[in-house]
């Protein structure tokens, strides 16, 4: 079995993996520390283990790890991808999770991931296995969010919903802008990227997948584990190295 921890920007997922099959997946909203690896390594049964963060672990936590023979995703980890990317040490580590994962599903495709997380995420690595870099911009809580928080009497927008033709209210207008918005500028990356590779596989994950996927004009392939599949495939492809 092979023990994956993500922690994101929002929560942490733990998955426990035999070879290339998710055996279980669940998610949490703890405080991160060294007492709380403890515990989660002490409840999960394992042969590997690695953890990624988009965090800085405290030196106590990496310590702990590293004594334990639990990988720190960074971009030094034997990958089984290139990094053609100027300041690989400031890449995401779910970037390279997720590039890891997309040619695992498609090796002989050029990939492209969107991650729609507290961030958006754009993501390109080619079908001779390199990571060429890509985009972030604002998730849709944090536009909705900065809207509120600079301007004196724009309301904070709970329940998102796309418009199908004008914003008639301040809050539709609030949608249409933020909601729609994304829709089109995510839209409009995937046929900035069709124009530099013929044959693209688009990946959509994160958390807000689900409301955006019936409004992305081009063909995806919806991928909700997708970190963690890369995460798995890092420690596959280290194990053979080690063998």
């Amino acid at each position: 079995m092979n023990l994956i921890i993500d922690i994101g920007n929002t929560a942490t997922k733990i998955a426990l993996f035999s070879e290339n099959q998710i055996i279980t997946n669940d998610r949490f909203l703890e405080k991160i520390d060294k007492n709380w690896f403890e515990k989660i390594l002490s409840e999960h049964e394992f042969e590997l283990a690695i953890v990624s963060s988009t965090k800085i672990l405290d030196d106590e936590s990496a310590g702990f790890l590293n004594k334990k023979g639990v990988t720190i995703l960074s971009h030094d980890t034997p990958l089984p991808i290139v990094l053609d990317y100027k300041t690989p040490e400031t890449l995401g580590r779910d970037r390279i999770a997720g590039a890891v994962a997309a040619k695992y599903y498609f090796p002989n495709d050029d990939c492209l991931i969107v991650d729609l997380g507290t961030c958006i995420t754009y993501d390109f690595v080619s079908k001779q296995n390199i990571y060429r870099g890509g985009a972030i911009s604002p998730g849709l809580k944090m536009r909705f969010h900065a809207m509120n928080k600079y301007t004196d009497k724009l309301p904070l927008i709970e329940k998102p919903s796309f418009i199908d033709e004008f914003g008639q209210s301040t809050t539709e207008s609030l949608n249409m802008g933020a909601f729609n918005g994304m829709a089109h500028e995510i839209n409009g990356f995937i046929r900035l990227f069709k124009h530099k590779s013929a044959r693209l596989k688009v990946i959509l994950t994160g958390g807000d997948t689900s409301l955006f996927e019936q409004h992305i004009e081009n063909a995806i392939f919806a991928a909700p584990n997708l970190i963690l599949d890369g995460l798995n495939q890092v420690l596959l492809y280290n194990k053979q190295l080690n063998e």
